[in-house]
């Protein structure tokens, strides 16, 4: 499993800021602070923060796996119906014979254009002023 995007940065962060504080660190005369910052930033702080940040998105990866999948019935339920896909699955559950769903079907799209033409028309007088 790798690290997320997430995890990248910060373990990025915690190197550019181990590395600038260990080099100003050596040029104010703290040699051995310096030390311990480099052994701590970089050799401790950055492969910690790599490697908790892969366990982290592992947990992440394992609690969607385990969540239960949607059926096609739900995912309908759940996003925008229009009336002609709530037809669709109407006459495909067998609830309505073919004759019906054409009928039905042609009222809709007719119903469709006329709102469309309508909302055209209502349209026009803005684009004129």
């Amino acid at each position: 499993m790798f690290p997320s995007l997430g995890t990248w940065r910060l373990a990025a962060a915690v190197t550019v800021l181990s590395y600038g504080l260990t080099v100003l660190l050596g040029l104010f005369g703290l040699p051995r602070l310096a030390g311990a910052l480099f052994v701590v930033g970089f050799l401790i702080g950055t492969p910690l923060v790599l490697i908790l940040g892969t366990a982290s998105s592992a947990d992440e990866s394992s609690e969607m796996e385990s969540a239960p999948l949607e059926t096609a019935d739900e995912r309908a339920a759940t996003t925008a119906d229009t009336p002609i896909a709530a037809l669709r699955r109407r006459y495909a559950r067998g609830e309505l014979t073919d004759e019906e769903f054409e009928r039905r079907l042609e009222r809709l799209v007719e119903t469709e254009r006329l709102v469309e033409t309508e909302r055209l028309a209502d349209r026009e007088p803005e684009l004129e002023s």
